[in-house]
């Protein structure tokens, strides 16, 4: 609690669906937004991008 977090939207052409969350003293985390209307076909391989071929 009591914990400031900044949001920003990356913006570099290689990530357009991502957002950066930056936590000072705690870190960065970059998140994918994969939009809802995405289809699985089209979000699976994002997805497994994204978790670095952890899923």
């Amino acid at each position: 609690m009591g914990q400031v977090v900044r949001l920003r939207r990356a913006l570099v052409e290689s990530a357009p669906h991502t957002v950066v969350l930056l936590a000072p003293g705690q870190g960065r985390w970059d998140l994918l937004a994969v939009p809802p209307d995405t289809t699985a076909q089209a979000a699976e391989p994002l997805m497994a991008a994204a978790a670095g071929g952890h899923v």
